[in-house]
């Protein structure tokens, strides 16, 4: 054992040559064994997580959201929440009382949508800084993130900036039918279907304003809940590259101590 270690402590150059094919192999052993360690380990990690995930669907499935096989008249008025509601008001909520979320809204269906647009913005911004300095420069070139988002969600922002301008224009919808109804008070030589005509036109646009709201807002929520998920497994998973690159530069440096 000490002239194993003498022989390790003194420079490759005056080493026999059967002491170094010893340590040569040895290292190249030992490197092959952790590459393979490190394989297996990643393998059983991604077999367990796929093993637990369908134990919890056995064991813990909940019925999801009836907000998708609702009626249009039930989504628009929201008379799906009604049942959860009541519970809620009779006793307090527990965990076993709520929904589990929609295929839409699950981490697995939001990820693979995201990176379709977020990892042709990465090969951008890679491509782009070899063509004009040779090698990938991080601080100047970034890949955009909230254009990954946009591409991603655009018909969710789209249809909430249609759904608050049409809010927006009603509006002015209502003052406009109270000052007719003012001037129907004012004149009384109208018949008095006009009356009822207008009474009528402020109760329908008060209801349909408010529904455009209460709808924009629902829309808003949950597309907040899937940018919020979507970022938190993107973060996840680069702390967790991160961590493994870690390892793996600690273990490349013990074989170059090795070697030495």
């Amino acid at each position: 054992m000490i002239s194993t270690a003498a022989n390790m402590l003194e420079p490759a150059a005056t080493r026999p040559l059967l002491t170094e094919f010893v340590l040569r192999a040895d290292t190249i052993v030992f490197r092959r064994h952790a590459i393979r360690s490190f394989y297996w380990s990643a393998l059983r990690t991604r077999l367990c997580i796929r093993v637990l995930k369908h134990v919890e669907l056995l064991l813990f499935q909940k019925q999801t959201c009836p907000e998708l096989s609702t009626s249009f008249l039930n989504q628009i008025t929201f008379n799906w929440f009604t049942g959860l509601a009541v519970k809620g008001y009779r006793k307090p909520l527990e965990r076993d009382d709520l929904w589990g979320l929609n295929e839409r809204d699950s981490a697995s269906n939001l990820i693979p949508q995201f990176n379709q647009y977020f990892k042709p913005e990465l090969q951008k911004c890679q491509d782009e800084g070899r063509k004009k300095h040779g090698s990938v420069d991080t601080k100047r070139h970034q890949p955009s993130v909230l254009m990954a988002l946009f591409k991603t969600y655009k018909f969710s922002f789209i249809s909430g900036a249609l759904l608050k301008l049409i809010f927006d224009l009603l509006q002015f919808v209502a003052p406009a039918l109270l000052k007719q109804l003012i001037s129907f008070i004012q004149d009384r030589s109208q018949p008095m279907w006009v009356g009822i005509t207008i009474a009528s036109f402020i109760f329908i646009v008060a209801v349909f304003q408010s529904m455009i709201l209460h709808q924009y807002f629902h829309l808003m929520f949950r597309l907040g809940m899937n940018i919020r998920s979507v970022l938190t497994s993107a973060v996840y998973s680069k702390a967790s590259a991160l961590e493994f690159v870690s390892h793996f530069s600690a273990v490349t440096l013990l074989f170059c101590m090795k070697t030495v």
